[in-house]
C-alpha cells in the first residue's frame, strides 16, 4: 500500500492530492475533481468531466498554437464528393477520405470528445466559455486554429466565433472552410473573415472546381486539397495540401502544383505552423483586408 501511495504522489502538478480515510490511502485526481460519499458512508473521489477542451497535441501545428474541433460530417454542410469518397486505409477496410474517420481521429475517445464539442457548440454559453479560457492563455499563444475537424455549420455558430475573435484581439485565428458553398452561411463567413485578427481560407478540391466563386470570394485566400501529386488545381490557389502526404514521395519541385505547398507536407521540410506562419500571418498580408 505504501509503495502504491508513493507512486501516486508522483502525479503531474495539475492534480490535487486527497487523503482517503480508507487505510490512509493517498489518491490524486484532476483539479476539477469533487468529493462525494459512497453507499457505505465512506468518502471517495469522483471526477467531473470537462465538456470541452482545446487541443495542443497536433504535431503539425507545433508549440503555442491551440485548436478546437467538433464532430465531422454532421457539422460539414459544405462537404464535397472528395470528403465522402471511399479510399483505401492500409490493411483496414476503405473509409471516407475525411481525416475525421482515419488515424487517431477514428479512435472512440476522439469521437466521443468531438461529439461533446459539437453538443457544447450549440449552447448559448459556448462563446463566453471559450473567451474566458482564451484570455487566460493569450500571452502564451502564437495563434489559434478553429477546427482540426468539423466546419462552420450554422449562422449562430459563425456569430459565436465572430464574438470570440472580436473579444480576443491579441490572438491570431485561422481556419479552413468548405461552407462557403452554402449561400445562407456565406455572408456571415465573409463577416468573420473581415476581422483583422482572423484568416479564413476557402477550401476546395477537384470535385468542387465547377462551383461558382461566391461574391467577394477572390478577396480571401484559397486552400486546395490534392488527393495525389497528379491532382493539379485548375485555377489559382494560395496553398496546396497533399492528402496522405506521408505515403507520397518528397516533392523536389516546390512549384509542382503551381502554388505554394504546405512545407510540413512537402516531404523535405521539417517545420510546423508555429514556425511557418503563412496560414495565420502572411496570407492576410498578401490579400490585404477583406473587401479592399
Amino acid at each position: 500500500m505504501a509503495k502504491r501511495a508513493k507512486r501516486q504522489m508522483k502525479k503531474p502538478a495539475n492534480t490535487i492530492v486527497y487523503a482517503s480515510i480508507q487505510a490512509g490511502a493517498v489518491v490524486t485526481v484532476p483539479r476539477v475533481a469533487t468529493s462525494a460519499k459512497s453507499p457505505d458512508g465512506r468518502s471517495r473521489v469522483t471526477r467531473r468531466r470537462k465538456e470541452w477542451r482545446f487541443s495542443d497535441r497536433n504535431a503539425k501545428l507545433g508549440p503555442n498554437i491551440l485548436s478546437f474541433s467538433i464532430a465531422p460530417k454532421v457539422s460539414c454542410p459544405g462537404a464535397s464528393a472528395t470528403c465522402t469518397e471511399m479510399a483505401p486505409d492500409g490493411k483496414a477496410a476503405p473509409k471516407p477520405r475525411c481525416y475525421g474517420f482515419r488515424g487517431r481521429f477514428a479512435r472512440s475517445s476522439f469521437r466521443r470528445c468531438y461529439q461533446r464539442h459539437w453538443d457544447v457548440s450549440k449552447s448559448p454559453e459556448f462563446p463566453g466559455e471559450i473567451i474566458e479560457s482564451l484570455l487566460r492563455r493569450q500571452d502564451r499563444l502564437l495563434a489559434f486554429r478553429i477546427h482540426d475537424l468539423g466546419d462552420f455549420y450554422s449562422v449562430d455558430y459563425i456569430e459565436a466565433w465572430i464574438r470570440i475573435v472580436r473579444t480576443c484581439r491579441a490572438i491570431s485565428f485561422f481556419a479552413y472552410t468548405r461552407s462557403w458553398v452554402c449561400p445562407d452561411l456565406w455572408p456571415k463567413l465573409r463577416e468573420l473573415a473581415a476581422e483583422p485578427n482572423m484568416v479564413l481560407f476557402l477550401s476546395l478540391d477537384r470535385s468542387m472546381m465547377e462551383i461558382p466563386i461566391p461574391p467577394g470570394g477572390n478577396d480571401l485566400p484559397w486552400a486546395y486539397l490534392a488527393v495525389d501529386d497528379s491532382d493539379i488545381p485548375s485555377r489559382p490557389v494560395d496553398v496546396v495540401f497533399r492528402y496522405d502526404w506521408r505515403k507520397l514521395p518528397p516533392l523536389d519541385d516546390p512549384n509542382h502544383f503551381g502554388s505554394k505547398v504546405c512545407p510540413h507536407e512537402d516531404g523535405r521540410t521539417k517545420t510546423t505552423c508555429s514556425r511557418c506562419k503563412f496560414c495565420w500571418r502572411w496570407a492576410k498580408a498578401v490579400h490585404g483586408p477583406v473587401g479592399s
